[in-house]
This record gives structure tokens, C-alpha cells and sequence, in this order.
């Protein structure tokens, strides 16, 4: 950590840095699929989202968990960063040659033809590599220093995107692109291993500490059986797609529910990098951390209620203009994803910072309770409904799960939402709404989104949805030093100079 930077520096160059990396992520898998959705149709749309989705559902055997506990233990341990990477890299080793045995076996056992068993094994591979690399990475992030691994992030999806892209245009075989997965893992920890050197001043080595380990074990028991929950509660209608109905249908899900799924990434940025500070500060002034809360549950609502207008009124012209018109029958399910948009993001919020919060049971609890809820849900609706099922369910999952963490975490702090100032973002993005409703028949589809992002942006400024100490806290975020003269006497900001992470006094206002 860097002595000479406050907290709102931190964590406005961490969010920054998680922006960075969860972009990379999100835009390379959002790419790929669009790519493949363009070149080669629903159905290897819907075999690619099934390989990423069962390795990723089982993926908490290469580290139960133990990528979150280390940027939280490490944060608060710092000097002991490489007795607890080494011990967990360590431990990952043989957890990771479990997964790349099991994920394919099962997979084979469940009778799917031996093109996706073989796909299968490769993302296992790569799903392994990738673990040692985080954990690396987790060691950047329990030091506040995610611009570390954002950087090899980058590295890694960009090599990833281009390479799979040149395969899908040349039509190379499908497995090719899982090769290039595997390659482009090895490139994140290639780079991590790097960076580690370059920034500790020592490679990362395997350690064995039988006390520590024995701890490792222990403590992320709780983090492993959440992780484990979350791809259940959150793509599980992928997996019982495929086995109960077919890849088309998995396709067109994937579809209708990829943009909002990867646009989760705007609601991590601020989570994860606010997860070691609200875990330090919460040590120091106990329930007053909801300070740190509250800002951002507000600005991921700014974000999120135009995404769901838009999603909702322009489904059938996006799908068509990214995917392609053959995809366009899965407009309203889009309509449905869309709707969701927020709840994700504060559900995404709330867990991270139960994490913070040492309750990080209370959140496996809660992550296990919505698992189950939606794989009984969609166990029910998927024969019924196909697709539509899927997307009914994910609503439904959505509020109960926002529910259960609303409900855990109002009994550690005081109300994390502040809902009586929200009602201005919800009229700012009506206006955007009605805007748009009237002009998308006579304008092309970008015209259209540019004028709903000036209507609802004006309608923020107008309405003064955003408090000038909200707006400054987004600006911090964006990392916007300077603004006009009269765009800030406008915003009601204080003078330039006033704000420009100088005079923070250490915290986010």
C-alpha cells in the first residue's frame, strides 16, 4: 500500500483498476460470443456457453474459495502476503488436478457427445491456470495494488479475444477456440508471475506451513460453499437447459441474457475494490462504514435504471444489430433480463460487503438458499417454458436472493439503501424512456442510444438526482481532475481545487 495516498485515492484507483479488469473479461467473452454468433449460428453459441458455464459452476474445486479470503486476510496481514500465496498456490495445485479429472468424467457420465467432453477437459485446463494466476493476483489486491492484476488481466483476455477471433473467421475447427483458451490463461500467469517478481522483489514459490494450511482450510470453508452457490444461483439455467432441452435454446438464452450478465461488470468495479477498505474500516468505526455503502448502492442505481429502460424498449433492435436477426425471437426474454439489472448489482454489493464484514456465512447461507430456490425453479419451468423459463426464473432468484442479503445486512448496519433519494434517478430515467420511446422508430440504433444517454443525463443534472458530494465521488471514480466552469456551477460542485483528491481528508464523502 502506498502511505501517501487516502483512502478515496485507493479506492478510486482500485475501482479503476477493477473496471479495467472486469472490462477485459466481460467485452472478450461478450466478443467471442458475438463473434461466434456471427460466423457459426445458436447452436455452437449454445455448446460454447455450456463448456465456460460447467467449468465455471464447478471451478470452485481448483480453490474453494480462497481467492476472496486472501485479498481480505492478506489486507488486514499484509507482511505475511507470501507465506499465504505460497501456501495457497500450494494448496490449488491438487485441487486443481481434482478439477481437471472430474469436470470432463462428469460431463461423459451425463452421455454428451465426445467434441463437448474434450472441450470440457481443455476449459478445465485453463480454469486451473487461470486459479494460480488469481491467486497471485489476490495478492495484489490484498495490498490495494488491483491495477497489478488488472494489467495482466488485460493481457490475458486481449490475447484470448484476437486469437479466438482470427479462429472463428477461418473457420478452424471448433475446439480450436479452447486451445486458444488455455493459451491465453498462460499468458495471465505468465504475466502475474511477472509482476509478483517486479513488484516484491522475489518470484512466487510453493510453500508448505501445515498451521497455516490447516487455517487456509478452515477459514474458506464458508467462501468455498458460497462461490459454489454463485454460479448455481446465477447460470445453473444454462446447464438444465442443455440437458433438459437442447443448445439452441441454450443459445438463445445466452443471448438474452449475456449483455446484462457481463454488464455486472459496473457494480464489481466498486464492490471489489471498496472489499478491503470496508473490511479495515470496519475493524475502526464498526456500523459507521455504511458511509462507504450507501454512495455506492446510489451510483450503481444511476447506472442500472437506464440500462433497464433501454434494455426493455429497444430488446428487439439490439439483438439484432449485435447477434444477428436469426437470434431476434429472443427479444422478450431480453426484456425480462433487462428488468433485473439493479437487483444484480446490489445483490453483487451486498455480498461483498458481508464479506467485508466478517458474515461471510451469513452469505453462503443466503447464496445456498437462492441456489436452491432457482434450481427448483427452473427444474419446474425450463420443461414447461424452454428459454422463457430460464429467464422467469432468473427474475424471481434475483429478488429473493436481494431479500435475504437486504434483510442479513440490515442487522449489521443501518439502512445500506438510501431509498428516499432514489426517486429522482427513477424520474430521470422515465424521461430518458418516453425520449426514446419516440424517437427509435425514425433514428438508427446508435443515434438512439446517444440521444437517451444525453436525455437521461440532463434529466440527472436537471432533476439533481445526484447530491454535488455524490457527483464528486463519481468523478474520483472516473478519475475526471478538472471541470468547467460552468458545468460545475451547474453541478453545484465546489471549486475545482477543493475536491481533486486533495482534500478527501481520507475518506469518501
Amino acid at each position: 500500500m502506498n502511505p501517501s495516498l487516502n483512502d478515496a485515492q485507493r479506492v478510486t484507483r482500485n475501482s479503476l483498476a477493477q473496471l479495467a479488469n472486469f472490462l477485459a473479461v466481460s467485452v472478450s467473452k461478450f466478443l467471442i460470443v458475438v463473434a461466434i454468433a456471427r460466423f457459426r449460428g445458436v447452436e455452437e453459441v449454445g455448446a460454447f456457453s455450456f463448456v465456460l458455464t460447467f467449468v465455471m459452476t464447478f471451478g470452485v474445486l481448483n480453490h474453494m474459495g480462497l481467492l476472496l479470503l486472501l485479498v481480505r486476510d492478506i489486507g488486514f496481514h499484509r507482511e505475511h502476503v507470501h507465506p499465504y500465496v505460497g501456501n495457497a498456490l500450494t494448496m490449488s495445485l491438487g485441487l486443481g488436478a481434482i478439477g481437471i479429472i472430474t469436470m470432463p468424467t462428469i460431463v461423459w457420465l451425463l452421455g454428451y457427445p465426445s467434441m463437448i467432453v474434450e472441450a470440457v477437459a481443455l476449459a478445465a485446463v485453463a480454469m486451473a491456470i487461470d486459479t494460480w494466476g488469481n491467486i497471485l493476483n489476490a495478492g495484489f489486491g490484498g495490498h490495494e495494488r488491483m491495477d497489478l492484476s488488472a494489467f495482466a488481466i488485460i493481457l490475458q483476455e486481449t490475447a484470448f479475444f484476437i486469437v479466438g477471433a482470427v479462429v472463428l473467421i477461418l473457420h478452424l475447427p471448433f475446439m480450436t477456440i479452447f486451445v486458444v483458451y488455455v493459451i491465453s490463461r498462460l499468458v495471465g500467469l505468465g504475466s502475474s508471475t511477472w509482476l509478483y517478481r517486479r513488484h516484491w522483489g522475489q518470484w512466487p514459490r510453493l510453500r508448505f506451513d501445515m498451521h497455516l494450511q490447516r487455517q487456509l482450510g478452515r477459514k474458506t470453508l464458508p467462501y468455498a460453499f458460497s462461490m459454489a452457490m454463485s454460479p448455481i444461483f446465477a447460470r445453473v439455467d444454462i446447464l438444465l437447459l442443455s440437458y433438459l432441452r437442447n443448445t439452441v435454446e441454450v443459445g438463445l438464452y445466452e443471448v438474452a441474457s449475456i449483455l446484462f450478465y457481463r454488464l455486472n461488470v459496473l457494480a464489481r468495479m466498486f464492490s471489489v475494490a471498496m472489499l478491503p477498505l470496508i473490511a479495515r474500516q470496519y475493524g475502526q468505526i464498526g456500523r459507521g462504514v455504511v458511509k462507504y455503502v450507501r454512495p455506492t448502492m446510489k451510483l450503481q442505481a444511476a447506472l442500472a435504471l437506464p440500462i433497464s429502460v433501454g434494455g426493455w424498449l429497444l430488446s428487439a433492435p439490439l439483438i439484432g444489430f449485435i447477434f444477428g436477426a436469426q437470434f431476434m425471437v429472443a427479444a422478450t426474454a431480453f426484456q425480462l433480463m433487462a428488468l433485473m439489472t439493479l437487483l444484480r448489482f446490489w445483490d453483487t454489493s451486498l455480498g461483498l460487503t458481508l464479506t467485508a464484514l466478517d458474515k461471510q456465512n451469513v452469505r453462503a447461507l443466503m447464496m445456498g438458499l437462492g441456489a436452491a430456490f432457482n434450481v427448483g425453479l427452473n427444474l419446474w419451468l425450463i420443461p414447461r417454458f424452454g428459454y422463457m423459463g430460464a429467464a422467469y426464473s432468473s427474475v424471481l432468484s434475483e429478488i429473493a436472493v436481494f431479500a435475504g442479503f437486504w434483510w442479513a445486512i440490515r442487522r449489521e448496519l443501518d439502512e445500506p439503501i438510501p431509498w428516499h433519494s432514489l426517486g429522482r434517478l427513477l424520474a430521470a430515467a422515465l424521461l430518458m424512456g418516453g425520449v426514446v420511446w419516440l424517437v427509435r422508430a425514425t433514428l438508427p440504433l446508435p443515434l438512439t442510444i446517444a440521444v437517451g444517454v444525453i436525455a437521461y443525463t440532463s434529466g440527472v443534472i436537471g432533476l439533481r438526482a445526484l447530491s454535488p458530494q455524490e457527483t464528486v465521488h463519481l468523478l474520483r471514480i472516473l478519475r475526471i481532475r478538472r471541470v468547467p466552469t460552468p458545468v460545475r456551477r451547474l453541478l453545484r460542485l465546489p471549486a475545482t481545487e477543493a475536491w481533486a483528491f486533495s482534500a478527501a481528508k481520507g475518506e469518501i464523502e
